[in-house]
């Protein structure tokens, strides 16, 4: 690779991470409705156009956003994994559950991926997103499985993509730390309605392990045959 031509590779490099710091600025301020691409533009000292040269669309960029925050995630769980003594079910959905909790723009953009993000973004990031998803999850879903055998083979990769859906979810249903969720805890009549995110999370996680089966294996072709 020439001088130039590495120079110029480390100038997109550096421009796509203002583009991201940016972003990731808007969405933790701002919230992701109101963050458009001229501000996050302004915000990395770029012009509006050159945006849409390293990101397609808004969702695009966002769904890039979301994937650090995943693989950001992923680290901090198999950390914490790793180092638990405990291998019952209630124990390592809790300490899945507090990694996550800990990642606001995490939980920010997750109930976002799939009616907002993958919905605006071109088939090909979408699919990009997948693949580079199953990549971050793998040493977690191994790491899962020796934890906790009765997961099964494959089972941790089966069980991380559930749990995602469960965070997305309990996302939804604890509305995070809103003021108006606040005001439904402190009414009595409306207490059982104000449901903590990590808790929520940890509980339906937790309950999914003690019921885990196995994935089936898939069937061979003597057995489609028979």
């Amino acid at each position: 690779m020439s001088e130039r031509r590495a120079r110029d590779e480390r100038e997109k490099s550096a421009r796509r991470r203002q583009l991201l710091d940016a972003a990731a600025d808007r969405l933790d301020r701002l919230g992701y409705g109101a963050a458009t691409m001229s501000e996050i533009a302004v915000a990395a000292g770029l012009a509006k156009g050159t945006t849409y040269l390293y990101f397609r669309s808004k969702e695009a960029l966002f769904l890039e956003l979301l994937l650090e925050a995943l693989e950001e995630w992923c680290v901090a769980a198999l950390a914490e994994i790793e180092a638990l003594r405990d291998d019952r079910a209630e124990r390592v959905a809790a300490r899945l559950a507090a990694t996550v909790s800990a990642r606001g723009r995490f939980v920010a953009l997750l109930p976002l991926r799939h009616p907002v993000l993958e919905q605006g973004a071109a088939s090909e990031e979408v699919e990009r997103h997948q693949r580079l998803q199953l990549e971050a999850l793998a040493p977690l879903a191994l790491a899962l499985e020796e934890r906790l055998p009765t997961l099964g083979l494959g089972g941790g990769s089966a069980f991380l993509l559930r749990f995602l859906a469960l965070a997305t979810g309990s996302a939804g249903l604890a509305g995070g730390a809103s003021p108006e969720r606040r005001a439904l805890g402190e009414r009595p009549e409306t207490a059982r309605l104000a449901r903590d995110f990590e808790t929520e999370l940890a509980e339906c996680s937790a309950a999914l392990l003690r019921g885990w089966r196995p994935p089936a294996p898939p069937a061979s072709a003597t057995d489609e045959t028979s």
